[in-house]
């Protein structure tokens, strides 16, 4: 099953434990073939005379990742960066090789220290994630979740709550419903905001997603029920020999955001 980034996974990118269709999806990708390591990097884009083109120029903002795996396919690290600034990564599995846990460093030159810590708890056959919890470096709690899954072993129902750092702020506390297609993708999905008082859900967005024929999301419509408008969001590829993608263009309401290339290393 492909990942798919929803509008939670934004809210909470900081915190580098995203939600999606596994809870491990920002450790675990599916790649074809003996991954060694992929190199991502996205930078706006615009059309020039019908062709899409990068905005090379360095006032604008770049991002991208770099991850690595060992010769089992077991992702070790994974790095995070911006033009000036680089969060790596570190993972720890158990003798299962089950992920246990992920920590995550903010690193700016010359320095590098302990910004959060993502623990993962398992059912009791160790096989699926029936929570995760993210602490900063001082044990204080930003952001935990819990999954219930149906009857195929996917999630079909999350739970998270993210704390504010400061702790200025109330808790927000967010639920997301999955539906699946036949081949195991998410089709639709719904986010519930979630009254910390009554416990009481409203809905907040739901979205509908395509798929080509190797998984990848060609099209997602986010609609917005509180503010009543949907967003269209398309992607074209361009994929190696062994059908991963290598170039990813993404078109916000039919016009060109960015340009998304990956160089994958392979054993």
């Amino acid at each position: 099953m492909k990942q798919i980034i929803s509008i939670v996974s934004v809210v909470l990118a900081s915190v580098f434990a995203c939600s999606a269709q596994n809870p491990e999806s920002t450790f675990k990708e599916d790649l074809n073939g003996k991954v060694k390591s992929v190199i991502t990097k996205t930078v706006p884009a615009f059309m020039n005379g019908g062709v899409v083109t990068p905005m090379e120029t360095s006032s604008y903002r770049r991002s991208g990742n770099a991850v690595y795996y060992d010769n089992k396919g077991i992702k070790t690290k994974q790095t995070y960066e911006d033009r000036e600034t680089r969060f790596p990564v570190e993972f720890e599995y158990d003798y299962d090789n089950k992920l246990v846990s992920g920590q995550k460093y903010f690193h700016n030159m010359p320095d590098t220290k302990l910004w959060k810590t993502t623990s993962f708890s398992y059912d009791k056959k160790g096989k699926q994630i029936t929570s995760l919890e993210t602490v900063s470096a001082s044990g204080d709690s930003l952001l935990s979740s819990e999954y219930t899954y149906n009857a195929k072993g996917q999630i079909s129902e999350e739970t998270t709550i993210v704390y504010d750092e400061n702790r200025s702020e109330e808790p927000i506390k967010l639920y997301t419903e999955y539906l699946y297609d036949d081949n195991g993708n998410i089709t639709k999905y719904r986010y519930y905001n979630v009254d910390n008082n009554t416990g009481r859900r409203t809905l907040s967005y739901e979205s509908s997603v395509s798929y080509d024929d190797k998984g990848n999301e060609t099209e997602v419509l986010l609609h917005s029920v509180i503010e009543e408008y949907t967003e269209v969001t398309t992607y074209e590829y361009e994929y190696d020999d062994k059908k991963n993608w290598t170039r990813r263009v993404e078109y916000k309401d039919g016009d060109v955001e960015t340009i998304t290339t990956r160089t994958i290393d392979y054993y």
